[in-house]
């Protein structure tokens, strides 16, 4: 089961589906042009047409718009 994220105003956890179903579907054929591996939507702003997605073990955000990935990334400053 997949853990669950705290949703930000504007956004969804129910992010389009139909874009990552199978592996010819657009998410997929995107993370590939990337170079990232199968992925999966976690949350979305449908008004934006941004959606973070993981792939890997790492968390990403789609701008669908510009066609973009941006990776998130984070230092432990313990």
């Amino acid at each position: 089961m997949s853990p669950k994220y705290p949703v930000p105003p504007e956004w969804t956890d129910h992010p389009f589906e139909d874009e990552w179903d199978s592996p010819d579907s657009r998410g997929h054929v995107v993370a590939r042009a990337f170079g990232l591996g199968p992925g999966r939507a976690i949350l979305e702003d449908e008004e934006s047409l941004t959606q973070t997605i993981e792939s890997g073990g790492k968390y990403y955000m789609w701008d669908e718009l510009n066609s973009q990935i941006y990776e998130f990334a984070c230092q432990d400053l313990r």
